[in-house]
């Protein structure tokens, strides 16, 4: 569900005060010892790269799929500020949820928008993107739009399955963390989850 990846984002499932999980459940899923690329995307003549550097704030766990068989959404956790809290950006295989790269560092919205729409194009056509909107996701999404990115999230209620509520991104409010965490607990009973990163 791509509701939860900003979720996700947020840091709900290993640093919030109250644990919602099981710990054998989520000890279960937490792999932080895999081998990883750490660096950064850049412009290569007009195609995306990936540079290692040790310095980076992008974590690969897994390279997109040159097959072009495999669907993901990147996820935005942006902030107002380049103090204090950071910045997060989560790419999740959307068949596995398999978290298969993060971003973690402090930016500006606009700057949290360009890393996502780069991981969006990186990982290839039809990636998902999405974002909290609180916290600069406003400026993160008119960013994508200003870009004319073609897969925005538009959230949709789940006490109107039928009906879009034409709303971009992800609002976190009280019914909305409800119904993530239902989610995401429902999926953690599904067998292969991997969480490599505390962020």
């Amino acid at each position: 569900d791509i509701r939860i990846s900003s979720g996700v984002t947020s840091g709900t499932i290993l640093s919030t005060g109250y644990n919602v999980f099981p710990l054998t459940k989520l000890a279960q899923c937490y792999q932080p010892e895999v081998e990883y690329e750490q660096g950064f995307l850049y412009n290569d003549d007009g195609k995306l790269a990936f540079a290692e550097d040790e310095g980076g704030h992008l974590f690969v766990y897994k390279r997109p799929d040159n097959r072009r068989k495999r669907r993901y959404v990147v996820a935005c956790d942006p902030t107002w500020t380049i103090d204090g809290d950071p910045a997060c950006i989560q790419v999740l295989d959307r068949d596995s949820m398999e978290q298969v790269a993060v971003w973690h560092g402090s930016a500006d919205p606009s700057t949290v928008g360009d890393i996502g729409l780069a991981m969006a194009y990186w990982y290839g056509e039809g990636t998902i993107l999405n974002t909290e909107v609180q916290g600069g996701g406003k400026t993160v999404l008119n960013h994508w739009r200003d870009a004319n990115y073609p897969h925005i999230f538009m959230d949709q209620r789940p006490d109107r399955p039928k009906k879009l509520m034409q709303l971009y991104g992800w609002s976190s409010t009280y019914e909305s963390k409800k119904f993530m965490l239902g989610t995401m607990r429902s999926e953690e009973r599904r067998v292969g989850k991997e969480c490599r990163s505390r962020w």
